[in-house]
């Protein structure tokens, strides 16, 4: 591999851990499915471009396929974050709902 080569990896691989970095900001200060939809966006920007310019070079294609990979790697990272908020609401109301009876108050 060249040194353009190993430009490109390493510029991908910042662009890749900044867009983890970004979901977790996301993940932790958005709402429900904030980071599923961010990621979906990417992921399309990263697809519409690549369709638009058609035949790039090595450099560009090495840049939007990052783009287009971190894009994947957010709707992952969506998906498992709903599911795991989803969870720790149902466990939450589910505690909630035992103390409830546990007291004898019904639940509001």
């Amino acid at each position: 591999m060249d040194t353009t080569g190993k430009f490109c990896l390493a510029i991908a691989i910042v662009i890749l851990m900044a867009a983890v970095i970004a979901y977790s900001f996301i993940s932790k200060k958005g709402p429900n499915g904030a980071v599923l939809a961010v990621g979906a966006v990417v992921w399309f920007l990263g697809r519409g471009i690549l369709s638009m310019m058609g035949n790039v070079g090595r450099e560009t294609g090495a840049a939007i396929s990052a783009v287009t990979f971190s894009g994947f790697v957010g709707v992952l990272l969506g998906v498992m974050d709903v599911i795991r908020k989803y969870r720790k609401r149902a466990r939450l109301r589910s505690a909630s709902h035992s103390v409830s009876q546990a007291s004898g108050h019904p639940e509001r």
